[in-house]
């Protein structure tokens, strides 16, 4: 059914985790007197309660979400798209997903939610179709493509034997003098003690442990750990290392993100991926937009056989 506007701006709004193709089309009169209509696209990523603009924190400082960024999982992105029809009326508008229609709105203003937390994580697209009256008809499509982004699950060292490393640049403490788990990009740099950090985890009993208590937790079954800013903290990003024996089995080469980088810790696979049984501990620092780190903080895990060893 035709839409009762002569000159139209049709404004949708769409809840997604996207990086945006943007772009705009003005509408274009055909010499048969149709028009071609013109689509824009205005986006903007929300915390998962719609209302809060996602904010992410980098070494530069705190900025809000651009095209070039990842979404987490859940977020929402309010994405206005812009139909402009000329003299013509906008006969039909269509809002697509993954090739499945999630809209087709016939009044203003248009609105529409699609909540990530629902979608699978890697790439999606979304497409807009627009109509516009005249003979012949003119139609436009303008689509962009997403991410729902997961977080990065570092795993925590493929070794063959107690302290191996995974690889011989990381070897922190084969150079002589005092064991020092620091990572070399963060190693003697001043310290900044408002940059600190805690370590958490996405299992619920290992994160009440690392919250309630300081003794070691025992890992049977892979997990996430992660660090989140201490209070009044102004980190930007974290280090870290795992070291056994006072030698280091793996740390990270660069600074991490505090918002998608988790590290991955489970008992030796089959496929060679894992530690080794026995006692571990994990070292994170917090660092500021200056690259100066906290002062270093640390856990023990003790990590069992995994499954059908």
């Amino acid at each position: 059914m035709p839409l009762s506007l002569k000159t139209t701006i049709a404004a949708l709004v769409l809840a997604s985790t996207v990086l945006v193709s943007t772009g705009a089309n003005a509408a274009t009169k055909s010499q048969h007197g149709s028009f071609q209509p013109g689509v824009s696209i205005v986006p903007n990523v929300f915390e998962p309660d719609g209302q809060t603009l996602r904010t992410y924190e980098t070494p530069a400082g705190t900025s809000y979400w651009s095209p070039s960024l990842p979404v987490k999982p859940g977020d929402k992105l309010v994405l206005k798209v812009f139909a402009t029809t000329g003299g013509a009326e906008l006969t039909r508008l269509v809002v697509r997903l993954d090739n499945v229609k999630i809209a087709e709105p016939n009044t203003a203003p248009w609105t529409a939610t699609i909540d990530t937390g629902t979608l699978q994580q890697g790439s999606h697209m979304v497409e807009v179709w627009a109509e516009a009256s005249g003979s012949p008809s003119k139609s436009s499509t303008k689509t962009f493509s997403f991410i729902v982004a997961a977080p990065t699950a570092q795993t925590a060292s493929t070794v063959t034997s107690g302290s191996a490393l995974v690889e011989p640049d990381s070897i922190g403490a084969a150079a002589p003098g005092p064991f020092d788990p620091a990572p070399k990009f963060v190693a003697g740099m001043p310290a900044d003690e408002a940059a600190g950090v805690t370590i958490r985890s996405q299992d619920p009993e290992v994160d009440r442990l690392l919250t309630s208590d300081n003794g070691s937790i025992l890992i049977s079954t892979p997990i996430l750990v992660y660090c989140e800013r201490s209070a009044g903290s102004h980190a930007v990003q974290y280090a870290y290392s795992i070291t056994r024996d006072d030698k280091v089995v793996v740390q990270a080469k660069e600074a991490q993100s505090l918002d998608f980088v988790k590290i991955k810790l489970q008992p030796l696979a089959e496929n060679k991926t894992g530690l080794l049984p026995g006692k571990v501990t994990l070292w994170v620092w917090g660092i500021d937009k200056s690259g100066h780190p906290s002062s270093a903080i640390h856990r023990d895990f003790v990590i069992g056989s995994s499954s059908g060893q």
